[in-house]
């Protein structure tokens, strides 16, 4: 498939008079929840304790002493000297 085409057919898809979307209101809705999507924050409380790091479990994250444990994830914070 030549590149005009390809930009025929799609220029024809665009021009169909149903209710889809056209090409210009998916990339605008798109566009949108893109710029509605905000990154979780998940704040911890930390202590350090003899030179040991101890954090404190919440809601959201599940913490033991220098252990976070986010889904399937662990990590093992070390204090550096």
């Amino acid at each position: 498939m030549t590149t005009n085409s390809l930009d025929d057919r799609f220029e024809a898809y665009l021009a169909r008079d149903d209710d889809a979307l056209t090409g210009s209101q998916f990339f605008e809705i798109l566009a949108e929840i893109e710029r509605q999507q905000r990154p979780e924050t998940i704040e911890v409380t930390l202590r350090v304790i003899n030179g040991q790091v101890e954090f404190q479990p919440s809601d959201s994250i599940h913490a033991q002493g220098n252990e976070l444990w986010l889904d399937d994830k662990r990590i093992v914070v070390r204090v550096a000297e």
